[in-house]
């Protein structure tokens, strides 16, 4: 591609013409449309002067290797705009700065709304930011997107009055989406969960109620208290085995609390398992409840 004359009239005027030889604000001499002796023949040198047509064809000459480092650069199609605001920049920045930079990378990933911003990031000389580099980069990136932000993948023209439509693949069926199969999934996971944790808990209730009351304490007589004597003067009080502390009533309390421990944590850990299969369908009916939100209004 070449540059347009559009494209051209924007670096004449940012670039401005000069038929004198000056130091530019970076101390490098240039004349006529930002040459330099950089960019090619003729060198620079102080007190140089050219003609308004010499620095023309300057400009013209200086400009091949510049559009040639942007089709060597760009891997993706882009419009006459796009091209001629590249050559602009890479004109200002050079090729060397265009081929590692930010906008060429966005350009050919696509990215073109991102890569006009990058080109907006050029604006400094110096250490500093330039207001006529900031200019120059904005008239850029407005070129470079103008045309494309109307026309971007448009396959026809639209009629009129007709009703503006989605073109996204269509689903038929919402029971064939992999969503729809992976939250059914983790419902019933979860439900099941919440079932198996309330069922253990029944279980544990009625193991519980089942179990023999622990031994070590006398049957007590009626109309007798534990402690009082058989008018045959036998003690009925059990006494404590040997090598056992405490009493008989010591053992129980203790077996006791070991018992609610172990049920206390059971429960516990029953409680977080709940929990977890709770959460699980909660996620799943929402997932369900926008899969077919989104299947009502976009059938995909």
């Amino acid at each position: 591609m070449r540059i347009s004359n559009r494209g051209l009239n924007l670096i004449k005027e940012f670039e401005g013409l000069e038929l004198e030889a000056y130091q530019d604000i970076v101390g490098i001499w240039t004349i006529g449309y930002g040459h330099t002796s950089m960019a090619g023949p003729p060198d620079v040198v102080p007190g140089m002067e050219i003609s308004e047509s010499e620095a023309s064809e300057i400009l013209r000459r200086d400009l091949k290797q510049y559009e040639q480092g942007v089709e060597k650069a760009v891997k993706v199609s882009v419009s006459q705009n796009m091209f001629d605001a590249l050559v602009s920049i890479t004109y200002n920045i050079g090729v060397n700065g265009m081929k590692n930079s930010t906008f060429i990378k966005r350009v050919n990933s696509k990215d073109f709304e991102g890569a006009a911003e990058a080109m907006k990031w050029w604006n400094k000389a110096g250490g500093r930011v330039v207001a006529g580099l900031k200019r120059r980069r904005e008239a850029e990136a407005a070129l470079f997107l103008e045309g494309w932000t109307e026309d971007k993948d448009a396959t026809q023209d639209e009629p009129r009055g007709a009703r503006v439509e989605e073109n996204s693949p269509r689903r038929g069926n919402l029971a064939s989406s992999r969503t729809m199969g992976g939250a059914t999934a983790a419902a019933g996971a979860g439900a099941a969960t919440i079932g198996s944790t309330m069922v253990g808990d029944e279980d544990g209730k009625e193991q519980q109620a089942e179990a023999p009351t622990p031994t070590g304490t006398a049957p007590q007589v009626p109309g007798k208290t534990p402690g009082e004597h058989n008018p045959g003067g036998e003690d009925d009080t059990q006494s404590t085995p040997e090598g056992l502390p405490g009493t008989v009533a010591e053992v129980a309390e203790r077996t006791q609390d070991v018992f609610a421990t172990a049920w206390s944590r059971e429960e516990t850990q029953d409680a977080v398992v709940m929990a977890a299969g709770v959460i699980a369908v909660i996620a799943a009916l929402y997932v369900v409840v926008a899969r077919v939100d989104d299947w009502r209004n976009h059938k995909r």
